[in-house]
């Protein structure tokens, strides 16, 4: 009976590896060790450290000379390459992105000479050549410093080649990428799902810029193993802390008066007297912070935004003009039917003032009712919107194998008469509660065997 549990438990324990597998939200690093002659260098040494983290792995090149570190966490690194009767070797400035293949190739030389090479000057380091997928990766530095709307940084995948705008479709924060459906595309949050079933597009929102660290955008030819997407397969990345204390502090700020009037607002007699839109500003406050807990072990992240929208807003309701209302109360004197009394009741205060129109009452027993006016009804009231959002993430390593790390996301809003504003005393408050967490651990059984297991 024992051994039957156990059994389940890794068949359990492997089927979510090999989920995790399919959608990581890390990169790798390999490359070729050969000798001056170009000859393979096989029982090299490799190891692999974090330039910010200070975490280092360890492989050895097998009989062709060929190593591979798979789930590398994105960031900077540096390789070091020992092997015996050959010098040293260290490449640094290695740059990991989220489903990316970073090839780190090198040439030994003979003796006890320690080289050091910069890799970003190497020629052709940036290019992958290790699989067709077509797409791009949205590095930090774009994601803060591009101007984007709605602070949500997977709207620069709408800079990469295929990729267009999804207008007049359902969806948030959704596109349309080869021609395919907005609904076609899979979202992920460090390779885990976040896809809203409903209306297709992003489950989860992250709208702080400053606490993503990449966004990868897979577009075509990925590899059949992600499953899901008939269009792009688009991963955020969380930021997570380093060996030095980091953090990041953000105002924003936008008002209603320098814009235009719309369409809508242009029949609004109260918009037409004032000469500009309804009042309303927008407060973003953010921030964030990262570091260690125990350096070069332990790190954490954390992240807030609180988003306040003030404004003017206004609803815009079909009824009775006052010529409308006389009419009707002409055809039915008070006390002629209890529905036309309890109509005219509930919108007294809802007079329409804007775009009348005359919509007949056709004939009742050979005798023409003739027209009642109808017309909109502009409601002016107060809008406060407010979105909290938060992020923690801790990253520890258990020991030299295994890396342990653990991410919760919220989000908040709180919206009264978001619901709906229609005919007072019929309105509704708007509230919405959204989070996100993930426990993910990382062993390294070998140098050609990784296991990721990620629960969400």
């Amino acid at each position: 009976m024992k051994i039957m549990r156990a059994a389940i438990f890794v068949t359990t324990l492997l089927a979510f590896a090999l989920v995790a597998v399919g959608q990581t939200s890390r990169g790798t690093v390999s490359g070729v060790v050969a000798d001056p002659a170009g000859a393979v260098v096989p029982g090299a040494t490799i190891t692999l450290t974090g330039s910010d983290t200070g975490l280092s792995r360890t492989a050895t090149t097998n009989d062709e000379g060929f190593y591979r570190f798979d789930a590398v966490d994105l960031g900077t690194y540096t390789v070091q390459i020992t092997a015996t009767g050959f010098g040293a070797l260290t490449k640094t400035n290695i740059t990991v992105n989220a489903n990316q293949t970073s090839v780190v190739d090198a040439q030994l030389t003979l003796g006890g000479q320690q080289i050091t090479v910069d890799v970003v000057a190497e020629a052709g380091a940036a290019l992958q050549t290790e699989a067709p997928v077509r797409g791009g990766n949205i590095s930090t530095q774009q994601i803060t410093e591009l101007p984007f709307a709605g602070r949500n940084p997977v709207a620069l995948a709408l800079t990469l080649p295929g990729v267009s705008s999804n207008r007049g479709g359902f969806g948030v924060g959704t596109f349309s990428v080869n021609g395919a459906r907005g609904r076609s595309n899979n979202f992920l949050i460090d390779g885990t799902e976040n896809n809203d079933i409903s209306v297709a597009g992003q489950g989860f929102q992250i709208t702080n810029p400053d606490a993503v660290a990449e966004v990868s955008v897979q577009t075509s030819n990925y590899d059949s193993e992600f499953g899901r997407a008939g269009g792009a397969v688009v991963n955020v990345i969380t930021k997570s802390g380093t060996n030095e204390f980091h953090g990041t502090a953000a105002f924003f700020l936008d008002s209603t008066r320098d814009d235009a009037i719309t369409s809508r607002e242009s029949r609004n007699p109260v918009v037409i007297a004032r000469g500009h839109p309804n009042s309303g500003t927008q407060n973003i406050y953010s921030g964030t912070i990262g570091g260690p807990i125990v350096r070069n072990r332990t790190f954490f992240f954390g992240a807030y935004q609180e988003d306040r929208r003030r404004s003017s807003a206004s609803s815009q309701l079909a009824t009775l003009t006052q010529a409308g209302r006389d009419r009707l109360r002409q055809l039915f004197p008070a006390g002629a039917s209890a529905n036309v009394d309890l109509y005219l009741a509930a919108t007294a205060n809802t007079v329409a003032n804007a775009s009348p129109i005359n919509i007949a009452l056709g004939t009742v027993n050979g005798v023409d009712r003739g027209n009642i006016e109808f017309g909109d009804f502009f409601r002016n009231f107060a809008s406060i919107d407010n979105f909290r959002q938060y992020q923690v993430r801790i990253d520890h390593k258990l020991g030299e194998e295994d890396q342990l790390s653990g991410r919760f996301l919220s989000n908040t809003q709180d919206n009264p008469l978001g619901g709906v504003a229609g005919f007072p005393g019929f309105d509704a408050d708007f509230t919405s509660r959204l989070y996100n967490f993930q426990v993910a651990e990382t062993h390294v059984f070998s140098s050609a065997l990784t296991n990721e297991l990620r629960l969400s």
